[in-house]
């Protein structure tokens, strides 16, 4: 099924610790995505997506430290 509102990225690089399932569909952790954005958007847009995943319980600052200095 195609839908042109989704971009699908694959990579076979990611360690097993940023991999998640959602509905049986593999993703990246909620950390992992988090620290992804940085590389290609924004500071206020990647900061905006921390307080957001923080504010939804998604989350913790303790996690995201974690994944920073791995």
């Amino acid at each position: 099924m195609h839908n042109p509102a989704l971009m699908v990225h694959e990579t076979g690089a990611l360690p097993s610790e940023d991999i998640t399932t959602l509905a049986t569909i593999p993703c990246m952790t909620v950390e992992r995505t988090v620290l992804s954005l940085g590389a290609v958007l924004a500071p206020s847009v990647v900061e905006m997506a921390v307080d957001n995943a923080l504010r939804r319980q998604l989350t913790t600052i303790g996690d995201l430290r974690a994944i920073v200095h791995r």
